[in-house]
C-alpha cells in the first residue's frame, strides 16, 4: 500500500488511478465492448482549472482519442472513466473548500463587526 507524502505534496494522478483500476479488475471479471463512436459522457464537463493539462471528458472519450490513450499512452478505456473521476473529486474537493473559507471569512468579519462595535 502507497502512503501519502508525510509533507502534505500531492502524489501523480497515476498513482491515484492505477490502484483503482487494479482493484477493479481483481474484484471484476471485465469485458471491453466495442465503443464505436466513444462513450457519452453526461457529467459535469471538465473544470477550467485543468484545461492546461486534460482535454474535455466528452472529447477523451471519443474512439479517436481512447485508441490513442490506448496504444500510446498504455490506459485502457476504464482507466480514462477512473481518471475522470478523480478529478471529478478533486474539482468537488476544491469547490467544498473553497465553500468552507468564504464562511469562515464571513465568521472573521462578523467577529471584526462585533469587536469594533465594543470598542467604539
Amino acid at each position: 500500500m502507497t502512503s501519502w507524502p508525510k509533507d502534505g505534496k500531492h502524489i501523480r494522478f497515476t498513482k491515484l488511478t492505477g490502484p483503482v483500476y487494479r482493484a477493479i479488475c481483481d474484484a471484476y471479471t471485465l469485458t471491453k465492448i466495442d465503443y464505436g463512436e466513444g462513450i457519452k459522457w453526461t457529467g459535469p464537463d471538465l473544470p477550467e482549472s485543468m484545461a492546461a493539462t486534460s482535454l474535455p471528458y466528452n472529447e477523451r472519450l471519443t474512439r479517436e482519442q481512447l485508441e490513442y490513450s490506448e496504444q500510446d499512452q498504455g490506459r485502457d478505456p476504464l482507466e480514462e472513466i477512473i481518471g475522470i473521476a478523480v478529478q471529478l473529486g478533486m474539482e468537488q474537493g476544491r469547490r467544498l473548500a473553497k465553500e468552507d473559507l468564504k464562511v469562515a471569512l464571513e465568521l472573521l468579519d462578523m467577529s471584526v463587526k462585533m469587536v469594533k462595535g465594543r470598542l467604539l
